[in-house]
């Protein structure tokens, strides 16, 4: 929000801004059972705002149905993109507060943490400037790992399979039970909900909506059993 001239200070606008972010911001997830509530909480809600409308859809009149299947499909995406990003960062926050050395994480997680430092070394117009950056870098490996956890999984808006398994990748998740479902990601389901954004006409029918809805379903809360499994276990 931008405060309109005149009308609030803008010391009391930034005041306002560090408030909101602050009240927004994912709570610090210190324990396992935090990590399992704020993973439990972000997939149920999910999953009974779809069912609510999966049971609208089933019960409504072909008229209402198609306007309730074009409403549905754009909220599967938006469930799908908003629980991937959510458990993902739900898993860095735990990781990120466990205190870990950089020498106990996976490097997947370690180029996570260094990223900047790593930008910085590409970066470098000079021999002696990369010597710096790398000094920095080797010191840094050998202290606690700083992993940043909020904003840190960027879906870009469109979730497709190719970021998909980029942050699986990151997170150390195995793709074998997902690569089935990459056309379905791409083309039903992310597919399907640019053309409704862009203003297109959808023709899917209530069989076609609920097998979708069901896919999502299964892949939500696959990615939910692989996340809890690679904390249970420790895998990062």
């Amino acid at each position: 929000l931008t405060p309109a001239r005149g009308f609030v200070e803008p010391r009391a606008y930034q005041i306002y801004c560090l408030l909101a972010r602050a009240f927004f911001a994912m709570p610090t997830i210190r324990t396992m059972i935090e990590f399992q509530e704020s993973l439990d909480k972000a997939y149920s809600w999910r999953i009974k705002e779809l069912d609510q409308l999966q049971t609208s859809i089933r019960f409504s009149g072909s008229e209402k149905a198609r306007a309730l299947i074009r409403a549905g499909v754009t909220m599967l995406y938006a469930h799908w993109e908003g629980f991937i990003k959510e458990a993902s960062e739900c898993l860095l926050n735990y990781i990120a507060y466990k205190s870990l050395n950089y020498a106990e994480l996976r490097p997947r997680l370690c180029a996570l943490g260094l990223k900047r430092g790593i930008t910085e070394l590409i970066a470098a117009s000079s021999t002696g400037q990369a010597a710096r950056v790398l000094e920095n870098l080797i010191e840094e490996l050998s202290g606690k790992a700083r992993i940043p956890h909020e904003n840190a999984i960027r879906t870009k808006s469109n979730l497709n399979s190719k970021v998909f398994k980029d942050v699986a990748f990151l997170l150390g998740i195995p793709l074998a039970s997902y690569e089935t479902k990459f056309q379905l990601i791409d083309l039903e389901l992310l597919g399907r909900r640019n053309s409704i954004a862009h203003g297109a006409y959808l023709e899917l029918n209530q069989r076609e909506y609920l097998n979708l809805a069901t896919e999502v379903h299964i892949l939500l809360r696959a990615y939910k059993t692989d996340i809890e499994n690679i904390a249970i276990t420790e895998s990062y």
